[in-house]
């Protein structure tokens, strides 16, 4: 049957004029992952018949062909990416580039203006001159890309990809946490004000005497907090899709202010080196009857934007946007994005120079005279005649503006230990194919939902795993099995139709090696 679909391709296509450009073509996707533009034109004018393109590679290579040996682990020194790996700067730089100037991630939020106040003196902890508990899905640079991915819709139908959703979460032990918040009531905030906000990244604090301390950041809202359940999200989708958007701006429209109240979490190095979770894993959290929450101030949302294109949509925040006193730990997510959000923003926004848009310029700061000139975008004195390179002769050592920039050597940074010294793709995170792995996610189950959460925690999820395939069905429930029978009995009794081709046992026997999914010994 092949070879007469191919001898049909052949016939139609040696009527058109011109040399055949398909061996070129071919030759060019030697990977054999689709067909050159001629065949997949024939087949989607209907000239053809043929089976879709299909990625038919037998190996996980890069864009130009070179093997890897997993995708779960990124080139690594002591944990902290390095930017020799060079099939993680195509596949993130890729996915910056794979959507047409909108926000890759989230692109549907709503901005506001307003303050923020130191109350508490936290000086002996950090040296800043000060100006969400949602852990991520991964702590792994590499598998960034591949979250986002999964909660797309799909390429093909460009429908809502639950299959995908869950199917990432069913391989994927660490991402239950994250996907159990989701996926409760705590996923549908009653709009903007009425949530919390928790930093799921460990950033470290340094003071002047060149002391640190790692710190987790928390947002606590004043305002009464409040979660729709899955119905009243559902019915307010239909009835105000902008619902979120439209309460926070005419909440300060009328004159009011959005407070939340800034506490912290702080772990000496010591500690971290102690404790018995892994302090640097973005898919997990402190425990804060180790370590309490510690005030540190208050922000105030008082002033709506004045024109949101201007002021919200090329807003480009970064968390590698650092100021001496606050700097990175060796959160490997947290590293790689300090990175990638800037080369996101650089693409999306069309420029290096994004600082010049209003609503990113630190027109705050005590100095600025950054080392890039010219550009898109750039539109202020850019060199003012001074050499465009260093070191030069016309360096002074001092400050003064009758020279080229100088430098301040007491803005270094802290020296910081690192896991190791060795360059390898080994892993470095310390729950990773251990059972521990699913702590923060029981945790939350067991602690921190009471009996009505858990039940709708049920209900929210087999109202959407219902719509993914019976061998994601099994995967997902074993992962949940492994953090509570409870957690998979309840989802699996939810769901409208009862799977045919799996039985819990199965499901209670295969939760045993739950925690090795994904994983290579």
């Amino acid at each position: 049957m092949a070879s007469l679909l191919q001898t049909a391709e052949t016939a139609v296509l040696s009527k058109i004029p011109g040399a055949d450009p398909r061996p070129a073509q071919k030759a060019q996707a030697f990977s054999g992952m689709n067909d050159g533009p001629a065949v997949t034109a024939s087949r989607l004018t209907g000239l053809t018949q043929k089976d879709v393109a299909r990625d038919d590679a037998s190996l996980y290579t890069t864009n130009f062909g070179q093997i890897l040996p997993d995708s779960a682990h990124s080139l690594n020194v002591g944990g902290i990416p390095t930017t020799i790996d060079t099939a993680l700067f195509e596949k993130q730089q890729t996915f910056n580039r794979s959507k047409t100037r909108e926000r890759i991630v989230h692109p549907c939020g709503s901005a506001a203006f307003g303050s923020f106040t130191v109350t508490h003196d936290v000086s002996k902890y950090t040296k800043a001159d000060f100006s969400s508990q949602a852990p991520f899905f991964v702590r792994e640079p590499f598998m960034g890309p591949d979250v986002i991915r999964s909660q797309q819709r799909n390429p093909r139908n460009f429908l809502i990809d639950y299959n995908a959703w869950f199917d990432f979460l069913a391989n994927v032990p660490e991402s239950h946490y994250a996907g159990a918040v989701l996926l409760s009531d705590e996923g549908t905030p009653v709009g903007w004000k009425h949530m919390n906000g928790f930093g799921c990244h460990t950033f470290r604090w340094t003071n002047k005497e060149g002391g640190s301390v790692f710190v987790k950041h928390h947002w606590i809202c004043q305002q009464e907090k409040k979660n729709f359940t899955y119905d009243e999200a559902v019915r307010m989708c239909g009835e105000d899709p902008d619902y979120a958007k439209r309460d926070l701006w005419e909440y300060i429209e009328n004159g009011n202010a959005a407070r939340w109240t800034m506490k912290v979490q702080l772990m000496t190095p010591e500690e971290a080196t102690t404790v018995d979770f892994d302090p640097f894993d973005v898919t997990k959290f402190w425990p804060e009857s180790q370590f309490p929450l510690v005030e540190v101030g208050e922000l105030k949302l008082d002033r709506n934007p004045e024109d949101y294109h201007r002021d919200v949509e090329q807003a480009a925040f970064s968390p590698g946007s650092l100021v001496p006193g606050i700097e990175l730990s060796p959160d490997s997510l947290l590293c790689w994005r300090a990175w990638f959000y800037r080369d996101t923003q650089y693409d999306r926004l069309g420029s290096a120079n994004i600082h010049q848009i209003p609503v990113n310029c630190p027109f705050m700061a005590k100095q600025h005279s950054p080392d890039n000139y010219a550009g898109n975008m750039r539109v202020d004195g850019n060199t003012l005649s001074k050499p465009v390179y260093f070191p030069n002769s016309y360096h002074s050592k001092a400050p003064t503006t009758d020279t080229t920039p100088s430098f301040d050597v007491t803005a270094v940074e802290t020296p910081m230990q690192v896991a190791s010294n060795v360059l390898s793709r080994k892993s470095h995170y310390r729950h990773e194919g251990q059972p521990s792995e699913y702590w923060a996610a029981k945790d939350f189950y067991l602690n921190q939902l009471d009996a009505q959460g858990r039940a709708n925690l049920h209900s929210n999820t087999g109202r959407l795993l219902k719509f993914a395939d019976e061998i994601v069905k099994k995967n997902y429930l074993i992962q949940l099995y492994a953090i509570s029978p409870n957690y998979a009995n309840g989802v699996y009794e939810g769901l409208p139709e009862k799977p045919k081709t799996f039985a819990m046992d199965e499901v209670a026997e295969a939760s045993k090696t739950a925690h090795l999914v994904g994983k290579n010994p």
